[in-house]
């Protein structure tokens, strides 16, 4: 094969292997894109401070108040200044889909669902 031809060859095989690889470059961000968005639809959190506990409410620092959904003997020993995660999410509660938070004490490591009355 003569050196013309050679290089034509080898610069048209580089072109194609270019290709393949720049369309699956695509397939895979575009995994990752769909990867990221899923996860964003999870719901947002936040931070806040428990300021006092009473019965089935959650008063916080911020002036939030939370009804909780589960069994409130779960929170029987959560003490004022306790670090709280609270998120957004949507789920089954009973037999019905409904949008709820998550209030997570950080220092005793425990989870409820509640809804926010204020």
């Amino acid at each position: 094969m003569p050196k013309g031809k050679m290089l034509q060859f080898f610069r048209h095989m580089v072109y194609r292997k270019g290709a393949r690889r720049m369309r699956l470059s695509h397939f895979f961000l575009a995994v990752l894109l769909l990867l990221f968005l899923s996860s964003v639809s999870q719901g947002a959190c936040w931070e806040d401070a428990l300021d006092t506990v009473d019965r089935d409410l959650l008063v916080m620092r911020s002036g939030a108040i939370y009804r909780i959904l589960d069994d409130p003997a779960v929170t029987a020993f959560w003490i004022a200044l306790s670090r709280i995660t609270i998120c957004d999410q949507t789920g089954n509660v009973g037999d019905q889909i409904v949008t709820y938070f998550e209030v997570r004490n950080e220092d005793a490591n425990q989870m409820v669902r509640a809804t926010r009355e204020r």
